[in-house]
């Protein structure tokens, strides 16, 4: 999966935006750096391992998949923030 530097990719679970990529690192809802993103997978989540699946979606090692969609996406007008507040 290759992602454009500079663009934000968000990170949606359950129509809920719950993080963003940004330049291989993952920010968490309120915009904090937490994670590392390579081509392949997500790592330093804890406990937690995601990995890319074959829609360039992320899923996680417990099976929950999370949709990764670019913010010039019209997809991300139908999400919500984290907190449940429309957009």
């Amino acid at each position: 999966m290759t992602r454009e530097q500079d663009i934000k990719y968000y990170v949606i679970w359950d129509n809920r935006r719950i993080g963003f990529i940004l330049n291989d690192v993952y920010h968490d809802k309120i915009g904090d750096p937490c994670a590392i993103f390579d081509q392949d997978s997500l790592s330093g989540l804890g406990n937690k391992e995601f990995t890319v699946d074959e829609d360039d979606d992320l899923l996680r090692s417990d099976g929950t998949k999370f949709r990764v969609i670019s913010e010039s996406d019209p997809e991300l007008k139908k999400t919500m923030y984290a907190n449940g507040g429309s957009i």
